[in-house]
């Protein structure tokens, strides 16, 4: 609470108080929360290419080595094609988990400008492909929230523990999510990448978790 007494000693300089007071208030409620950005297929795009693996390769077999969590690599022998769509889009399909996803040169090359993809990329084989494609795994992993409130089934309103030094791209517990920076989606979409859709997630601190009743979320994987 500003003195009242103050204020009308400093007459006219009590403007430049004021102006203080609400720009501490916004940069306050600037830490509430930073929006952050998951990245997948863009829902509708049609005849986009979907790939299964070869050699009647079962799922289930290829399934753990998909994950954005994943610390290993398909084995060398495991090769895709086509099955379904025309179009080679920045995203393309694994035909059976649309949760699985390959990712253009392109793509990866914005996202090398931010983050050292040594270790977080590998190419997939996939025939008849005009580029490479890659899959992305062995991300940084952060605690994954949910507002219980939200009665909305679809696009609720998602959050993540955020820590001090945050990466580009990482993902959160129990799921299969990408999540970038402001920064990374801005590159991509200057880039007029195709076939790519954000949704917000925003990152708070745990006792933000805590003031808005956050509850950890439960497996999606």
């Amino acid at each position: 609470m500003i003195d009242k007494g103050l204020l009308k000693l400093l007459g006219k300089d009590k403007k430049y108080i004021y102006l203080t007071v609400l720009f501490m208030l916004l940069g306050l409620l600037g830490n509430i929360m930073i929006t952050f950005y998951t990245f997948s297929w863009k829902v509708g795009t049609r005849s986009f290419v979907e790939v299964k693996a070869n050699n009647s390769i079962d799922y289930k077999f290829i399934r753990p080595y998909l994950y954005t969590i994943s610390k290993d690599r398909l084995p060398s022998d495991v090769s895709f094609s086509v099955v379904k769509g025309k179009r080679w889009t920045d995203i393309i399909l694994l035909y059976e988990a649309a949760t699985h996803k390959f990712f253009s040169q392109r793509l990866i090359d914005i996202l090398e400008q931010f983050i050292d993809l040594r270790n977080k990329c590998y190419p997939i084989d996939i025939a008849g492909a005009p580029f490479k494609y890659y899959t992305i795994y062995n991300l940084e992993e952060l605690p994954y929230y949910i507002d219980p409130t939200c009665t909305k089934v679809v696009n609720k309103r998602r959050y993540f523990e955020m820590i001090k030094d945050y990466p580009h791209l990482f993902t959160v517990k129990d799921s299969n999510l990408r999540i970038c920076t402001q920064e990374v989606k801005q590159a991509i979409e200057k880039a007029k990448l195709t076939n790519i859709e954000f949704d917000e997630i925003y990152g708070v601190t745990k006792d933000e978790c805590d003031a808005l009743g956050l509850q950890l979320r439960e497996k999606e994987m």
